[in-house]
């Protein structure tokens, strides 16, 4: 018999845990770090706005295989540290090619170069998370450039 997935996102039955959360519906944080951050990329989407197709959707490996490629030293490590600590929104654990597994629209690859390019201008990580935030606003579309918010 298969377990229930924990998340009531992508409650779909699962045979093996969900690498984001061990399965059991319980924020699992490295390295005995607790998790401050709560909110999924899908949190961040515009109001009304259809979440991406599942097939536009990457793995953590895939999206900093994605990054790399792009020339950016963003570690599948980094994302995960970003997420824990609140400076990137968490990940969606759902049904993907085949199994449960942590998945990133491709806009969150513009969103990890940005934390890593303000970490190399000497931002600390106290600094990043509203910046992020608010670059994200803009780049989807629920801010404008000038902090103005749009209908």
């Amino acid at each position: 018999m298969m377990d229930r997935h924990p998340h009531p996102i992508a409650a779909l039955p699962v045979a093996e845990p969900c690498p984001s959360c061990g399965g059991a519906g319980v924020l699992m944080a490295p390295h005995g770090v607790e998790p401050t951050n709560t909110e999924t990329w899908r949190d961040w989407l515009p109001p009304g706005s259809d979440p991406p197709n599942p097939s536009d959707l990457y793995t953590r490996d895939q999206l900093a295989e994605r990054i790399q490629s792009f020339g950016h030293n963003v570690s599948r490590g980094d994302l995960r540290f970003w997420e824990y600590r609140g400076i990137l929104p968490r990940t969606v654990c759902q049904w993907h090619k085949g199994a449960v597994r942590t998945t990133y629209p491709l806009w969150m690859a513009d969103l990890a170069i940005y934390v890593r390019s303000l970490q190399d201008k000497g931002y600390t990580l106290r600094q990043i998370p509203p910046l992020v935030r608010s670059h994200a606003q803009v780049m989807l579309g629920t801010r404008r450039a000038n902090g103005a918010t749009t209908d």
